[in-house]
């Protein structure tokens, strides 16, 4: 790998949407970095005034980090928690920062 080049020669975008959250679309975008890639993870709530963005989560980094995330089954209420997992890219070491979001 060429150290002078950042690598952003790689783009991409999935749209995910879970049985548990019909009214919601996720959004995930991937940039190649060095050694990786680094994710944003988006959220946009539809109801009949339109979309809503619910989630914006995307931490600063030097690196990069990817995203992974999961839902959590509902309380007595209905309510469910939202676990973003995230990993940091690295080159050459296996000691990882790992971050984390959770949204209700």
């Amino acid at each position: 790998m060429d150290w002078n080049d950042p690598g952003f020669d790689e783009v991409g975008i999935e749209l995910k949407t879970m049985p548990e959250l019909p009214d919601t679309l996720f959004v995930i975008a991937t940039l190649r970095v060095r050694c990786g890639t680094d994710q944003a993870v988006y959220a946009y709530r539809f109801d009949s005034n339109g979309r809503t963005r619910v989630i914006d989560d995307h931490p600063k980094s030097d690196w990069g980090y990817g995203a992974d995330f999961e839902l959590s089954d509902p309380d007595s209420q209905g309510r469910r928690l939202l676990l973003i997992n995230r990993t940091s890219t690295q080159c050459a070491s296996t000691w990882m920062e790992m971050t984390y979001a959770i949204t209700g």
